[in-house]
């Protein structure tokens, strides 16, 4: 029913001043996932203080299950072999204030499930990471259907980590054997981590001596912070289908200048997506570096101070460059770069599509704004290249604040 509340409040003096709220309550939803059928359970710790079960062994979770940690300091979480469905996930939050983990990890086919730290109303990260030893803070291996947000992590060698490294030998690891699929990431922040904030998918797609990574299909990393990255801020390799990085804030990333390994927002080899609404700020390397397949659109995102490695030129703001990884037979790449405003750029220049193994098809550099102080009078033939034949570079201006 619909139930009206009032409150009336006098002070010292006499004043009085009244408030009304009107609720409605409504009936239950069957089959309305999200926990809307299903029960609320609380997650046991052992005496460790640890939740282990890699296997899902002693769990009787059911779809749409709203699993609860209470507030209070803990120190793994490791699970596995648990599924929701598509219409009833298990729901994984926390009750009653922050809860505060050592590491967290996902395992051994864990699909359809939602870990969100969003439980007590006020707490804007319910789930804190804070890790006290340099592992990996999250870790996600072979699982699916999975959402993860308003989640803090500090420290740990990486912040997040969503990828499977295939073991010599084992078949479940390898190539084709299974595929991460439809992951998101968002309102999340992770900072002062050793090494990458975001590390999704393998940088290796082609494969070592231990066999061919499995592969991810559709990711989408939205909405996050990252800060004080040792290495890149966010990576993203080996991702199939439809994938998108948006609405982040990248600072002060690759802050030990590593080469290679100090990126604001990475598309890498065997990988497509796109890369648009981000703020990316401060860092050593490149703001965005794109070496995937396909279409790539980077767009309407913010650079400033990117590329500042110590060295005479420093790197680009945005840099592509079209590698080619197996053992699929990838699309050329095509780079759509337009609408992105880039600050204070190095002599490296401020956007440069490569083009270096010839697998690209023309790049379109358009409407780009460029801050650069006292630029030379040819700077837009330093500062915006292309060596993809037949692209079209037009519209991309320098702005003056």
């Amino acid at each position: 029913g619909t139930y009206q509340f009032r409150l009336t409040v006098t002070d010292n003096a006499g004043a009085i001043g009244t408030d009304e709220v009107s609720i409605v309550v409504k009936p239950a939803v069957a089959g309305g996932g999200g926990g809307g059928t299903g029960s609320g359970k609380t997650l046991k710790f052992d005496s460790y203080n640890n939740a282990y079960y890699p296997n899902g062994t002693g769990l009787d979770w059911k779809p749409g299950d709203t699993i609860y940690i209470p507030a209070g300091t803990y120190g793994l979480i490791d699970l596995g072999n648990i599924r929701g469905t598509a219409a009833q996930p298990i729901i994984i939050t926390n009750r009653g204030g922050q809860v505060v983990l050592n590491q967290v990890r996902f395992n051994n086919k864990m699909e359809n499930f939602k870990f969100l730290g969003n439980g007590t109303p006020g707490v804007q990260y319910g789930f804190k990471i804070d890790q006290k030893t340099e592992e990996i803070s999250f870790a996600a291996t072979t699982v699916s259907n999975m959402e993860v947000a308003f989640v803090e992590v500090n420290k740990g060698a990486v912040g997040m980590m969503i990828k499977k490294n295939p073991v010599a030998g084992d078949a479940s690891t390898q190539y084709g054997a299974y595929t991460i699929r439809n992951i998101k990431v968002h309102h999340c922040y992770i900072h002062d981590t050793k090494t990458e904030g975001m590390y999704i998918g393998s940088t290796t797609p082609s494969g070592t001596a231990a066999g061919i990574p499995i592969r991810l299909e559709n990711v989408e990393v939205s909405f996050n912070k990252l800060d004080r990255t040792g290495w890149d801020g966010i990576q993203m390799s080996s991702t199939l289908g439809s994938n998108s990085i948006h609405d982040n804030v990248v600072t002060n990333f690759g802050t030990l200048n590593y080469p290679a390994q100090q990126t604001g927002i990475a598309i890498g080899s065997a990988a497509t997506g796109d890369i648009y609404n981000n703020t990316i700020t401060n860092g050593t390397g490149w703001g965005i570096n794109c070496m995937g397949f396909g279409t790539l659109k980077v767009y309407n995102n913010n650079i400033d101070g990117a590329g500042k490695n110590g060295s005479a030129k420093g790197a680009e703001g945005i840099y592509a460059d079209d590698r080619i990884a197996g053992p699929e037979n990838f699309p050329k790449q095509q780079m759509i770069v337009t609408g992105n405003t880039i600050r204070n750029p190095q002599p490296k220049g401020a956007i440069r599509v490569g083009a270096y193994t010839n697998n690209s098809l023309p790049a379109t550099v358009s409407n780009n704004r460029i801050y650069l102080p006292n630029a030379p009078s040819n700077w837009l033939t330093l500062y915006i290249v292309s060596n993809a034949l037949g692209s079209i570079l037009s519209n991309n201006v320098l702005i003056f604040q």
